[in-house]
């Protein structure tokens, strides 16, 4: 929701900063879906998306 709502301007940035950028842009993700689950899921959920580690542990492929 966040990439369709804010306008980046990524494409004003030197090329040698894209990948910078990306990474960042994945860590804060990361940091906000951590978040979510501690508040929101720490007593377990339904999401198949907070799942998949437990799939792949059990030998269940996850679902495509």
């Amino acid at each position: 929701m966040m990439l369709t709502r804010w306008r980046l301007q990524m494409s004003g940035l030197p090329p040698y900063d894209l990948p910078r950028a990306f990474r960042l842009l994945i860590a804060l993700l990361a940091i906000a879906d951590t978040r979510r689950r501690e508040r929101y899921c720490a007593g377990g959920c339904g999401h198949e998306w907070h799942q998949l580690a437990r799939r792949t542990d059990e030998g269940t492929p996850p679902a495509t």
